[in-house]
């Protein structure tokens, strides 16, 4: 009996550690993406960022005047009057969307894109930052690839799919499986209790 009694409460308890998990990084990539700033924010009236650290401002601005095929617009970077980075940009919604976090490091602001709508070329996860003469793609550091894949729990194309039908039917599946779990705990004790009734 004692063994039995073991295993139902560890099947009770077992998914409290998985939820746990689960909502913590559920919770951890909403964090991430409230602490940096997006590009949405500079839709109306431009951005002023430091992208070389001069200490004088640059701007970060959506331009929808000429946007490359299959996009609406495009984002400008620009220091001293310069374009120092041009990318295509795309909103379709909220969650379907070019990401583009844009994250202070020291005295200069690096770009953080995550474009995962694959049309026309392949899924973009990547950091741009100053190199002396322009903006330029270079490896992120373990805080940018936090922030790409927060992006990409975010996104439609990416993985908010699977994340927003973890919110959805957590709680209905937790209760589906405890009232599994006390059919068969009744069904176990009750047989256990007949068996040394039997015995007896």
């Amino acid at each position: 009996m004692t063994r039995t009694l073991v295993i139902l409460l560890l099947l009770a308890l077992l998914p409290f550690p998985i939820i746990y998990w689960l909502s913590a990084k559920d919770r951890h990539y909403d964090d991430v993406l409230r602490g940096m700033r997006d590009a949405q924010e500079c839709t109306e009236q431009p951005c002023k960022l430091d992208f070389d650290g001069d200490t004088v401002a640059g701007l970060l601005k959506i331009d929808r005047a000429s946007p490359a095929e299959y996009y609406d617009s495009s984002l400008v970077a620009m220091e001293n009057g310069h374009e120092i980075l041009r990318l295509p940009y795309r909103r379709l919604d909220n969650t379907l969307r070019t990401h583009v976090g844009i994250r202070i490091e020291g005295n200069r602001t690096r770009l953080i894109v995550y474009d995962h709508m694959n049309l026309p070329g392949p899924p973009i996860s990547t950091v741009f930052a100053w190199n002396g003469e322009r903006l330029v793609q270079i490896t992120p550091s373990d805080e940018d690839q936090e922030i790409l894949k927060a992006m990409g729990a975010r996104d439609d194309a990416g993985d908010f799919t699977i994340w927003a039908a973890y919110r959805t039917v957590r709680v209905p599946a937790l209760t589906v499986y405890y009232l599994l779990w006390g059919v068969c705990a009744w069904l176990v004790v009750r047989r256990e209790r007949r068996g040394q009734l039997a015995f007896k």
